[in-house]
């Protein structure tokens, strides 16, 4: 839906690309997401099985046969999560996970676009934030330049 004064855009994060309404405001503009508005989009539900398998073939074609955390660049495996007897089984920090880039909790999609790989450390650290507001976040400990 876009509403009087507000601009509808295209645009792409990471490998989330959907379209997105631009509200403006006297202090700054601020970004409305607009995912899920699709049937297709899935909207507040966890990937599919061949969702999953399209954002780990994307991932691995774009870094030449090899997974990688799309946040930090570190090379991860994908491993099972239970063992034979459906016991779980403790995660690594370099376990291949995808992540919901806008996070179910803030209306992100289970659709393919909005997903990304992530390592365990990553994923487990942006927890229900969006990239944005985890990018702020870490910028809160990194010191001035």
């Amino acid at each position: 839906m876009i509403l009087p004064g507000r601009e509808l855009i295209s645009c792409q994060l990471g490998s989330h690309r959907a379209t997105h309404e631009f509200q403006d405001s006297p202090a700054t503009p601020v970004l409305v997401h607009n995912c899920g508005t699709s049937p297709n989009d899935r909207a507040g539900t966890d990937f599919t099985d061949n969702g999953r398998q399209t954002v780990y073939d994307a991932n691995e074609a774009k870094n030449g046969g090899i997974l990688k955390c799309d946040y930090c660049g570190r090379t991860v495996e994908r491993r099972a999560s239970r063992d034979a007897n459906g016991n779980a089984i403790k995660g690594l920090p370099d376990d291949a996970q995808i992540d919901h880039e806008i996070p179910k909790a803030q209306g992100g999609c289970g659709a393919a676009h909005n997903g990304c790989v992530a390592c365990r450390a990553c994923n487990r650290d942006k927890s229900a934030k969006t990239v944005e507001q985890w990018d702020d976040e870490l910028r809160d400990f990194l010191p001035e330049e």
